[in-house]
């Protein structure tokens, strides 16, 4: 596997390591809990994957960050899991100006994302239109 080799020369040849939680990756999946990618987030869990796999292809039940780059071919994200309530909010992909590991929301009531899950820290909203769009950790 790339990542085996990649890693090993990341160490030998720059003092570095990685930290990954222990479980295998969902099948078809490259993404994989990571202990290290996990303590640069506000709340919710750290993955790492491979290539262009995202966790929230593996498990769409997560909401995750826009990736950032962690060393060779590998790519960080920080997700929750999508909350299901009664608020007004959801998580919105097409919300721009979230910067990792922030996730974008949109609401169309006067709810915020944090009323659906109080894990969330988000910023002050903007209004879009009808909506009110959120970044959130």
């Amino acid at each position: 596997m790339l990542r085996g080799a990649c890693l090993l020369v990341l160490v030998v040849g720059a003092g570095c390591s990685a930290t990954a939680s222990p479980g295998a990756p969902a099948p078809g999946s490259t993404c994989e809990p990571d202990d290290a990618v996990t303590s640069k987030c506000t709340g919710g869990n750290g993955y790492s994957c491979e290539g262009s796999d995202t966790p929230d292809e593996a498990d769409p039940t997560l909401l995750c960050s826009v990736g950032e780059p962690l060393s060779c071919d590998e790519v960080g994200y920080c997700c929750v899991t999508a909350f299901a309530s009664t608020v007004t909010c959801a998580p919105d992909s097409t919300v721009t100006g979230c910067v990792s590991p922030s996730i974008g929301f949109s609401c169309t009531g006067t709810d915020t994302p944090d009323e659906g899950d109080m894990t969330l820290i988000c910023s002050c909203g903007v209004v879009s239109g009808s909506e009110t769009l959120f970044c959130c950790q």
